[in-house]
């Protein structure tokens, strides 16, 4: 592995049609190692798996095994939530206020935008995660907790 692998955040795709999938990936693997899930229970083991060091979740809601929103619902219960943002991808545009509600950052509707747009809403949400992480860092003392 290059040292430009080492340092490549970490994306993890779910998503059940392999166009899709495939798709998103090769949008965005210049900049981010790849991760693949095509089911809910795969997905949430590599979710889960602190090994990973998510930067993002790119997650279909219509998946064979469950639906997306129970994954944001699992996220949420496990507060992995706020250390892994979370990209709703589907065509159903009913949902996007929940999933939202439930914890996701964002949304991009199938079909699916532009490379750039995909790319640009990628890049901003792991920025604005990362910058969240580090306010929250800086406003907790470590040593007195406070």
């Amino acid at each position: 592995m290059s040292n430009t692998e080492d340092i490549k955040k970490t994306i993890l795709i779910v998503e059940d049609e392999l166009i899709n999938l495939e798709m998103l990936a090769n949008v965005i693997q210049a900049d981010y190692k790849i991760l693949k899930a095509e089911n809910g229970k795969d997905a949430l083991k590599i979710i889960e798996d602190p090994d990973n060091r998510l930067s993002l979740v790119l997650l279909d809601l219509n998946l064979p095994d469950m639906n997306g929103k129970d994954i944001l619902r699992e996220m949420h219960e496990k507060d992995l939530l706020d250390k892994i943002p979370v990209v709703v991808l589907t065509a159903d545009k009913d949902s996007e206020v929940e999933s939202l509600d439930l914890g996701a950052s964002d949304f991009i509707q199938k079909p699916y935008p532009k490379a750039e747009v995909i790319q640009a809403r990628v890049r901003r949400t792991i920025e604005l995660s990362e910058r969240r992480i580090i306010i929250g860092e800086a406003e907790r003392d470590n040593l007195t907790g406070l």
